[in-house]
């Protein structure tokens, strides 16, 4: 790591961590190297002007997680993430806590619209984009790897789609919100919600998403939410992650002509 020597994987570090750290040097290595990546995060969870206490509180409970034989043995950053993530949820939930209404109170629990912050690119959890980008429809995962990963244009792309540029363009922003709401999911759904809290949770990404949500549709979840202390805690944490997804803009017509989530 020094003199020359090639510097330690983060996987070494936490090995040293765990083993006590004597000389703290892993510690601090281990701090400087995702200081940035967790305060970052911080400010993409919503902490604003606490950004610096979130984002050391999840540090640490990060190296004491390591140092009593828990936490993780590799994935140091994608471990810290989670944690300020888990945290700027809970402090969420204590400061904005659900309080039962009529179907119209639901505006309130779904969020005015805060823009998105731009963070750091490393604070995106790729494993988790990587399952968002599954669950798209075939038509979208196809658009979006040729227009981002391949970087085509709409005019390139048209050729092969059959489309028009214009056509491409308008499927692209499609496919990049889609993205975005099945970035949001996969961070809620462990794969074990029934069928109306998977319902819920569509219906609260849509509504977050300012999709507009017919009376019937929106007095169905106020019940289930009534109901339903799962789904009251995914509202608030839908919230929260949706501050790191740019809200779409357009100067007319398709409100989903944005930028991709990263």
């Amino acid at each position: 790591m020094r003199n020359g020597s090639p510097p330690a994987s983060d996987a070494d570090l936490v090995a040293i961590v765990r083993a006590g750290d004597p000389s703290g040097r892993a510690y601090a290595d281990l701090f400087e190297r995702h200081w940035h990546v967790a305060r970052a995060a911080a400010v993409r969870f919503g902490a604003g002007g606490d950004a610096d206490d979130l984002a050391q509180e999840a540090m640490v409970r990060v190296f004491v997680a390591i140092a009593s034989g828990a936490g993780p043995d590799s994935a140091f950053r994608a471990y810290l993430i989670a944690a300020v993530r888990n945290l700027a949820i809970s402090r969420a939930r204590r400061t904005q806590p659900y309080l039962a209404g009529d179907a119209m109170d639901l505006e309130e629990l779904a969020f005015s619209g805060e823009e998105g912050r731009k963070a750091d690119d490393d604070v995106v959890d790729r494993s988790l984009l990587a399952a968002a980008f599954h669950k798209v429809p075939d038509r979208y995962r196809a658009v979006l790897w040729h227009t981002v990963v391949e970087g085509m244009t709409p005019r390139e792309l048209g050729p092969r789609l059959g489309m028009s540029a214009n056509g491409v363009a308008v499927l692209a922003a499609r496919a990049r919100e889609s993205l975005r709401r099945a970035w949001i999911s996969v961070q809620l759904d462990d794969g074990d919600l029934d069928e109306r809290c998977a319902w819920a949770l569509r219906a609260l990404i849509s509504l977050q998403r300012e999709d507009v949500l017919g009376r019937t549709t929106r007095d169905r979840l106020a019940a289930h939410l009534r109901q339903c202390a799962r789904c009251r805690k995914s509202a608030v944490s839908v919230r929260v992650l949706a501050r790191s997804v740019r809200r779409p803009r357009s100067s007319g017509g398709s409100r989903t002509a944005c930028r991709s989530p990263t």
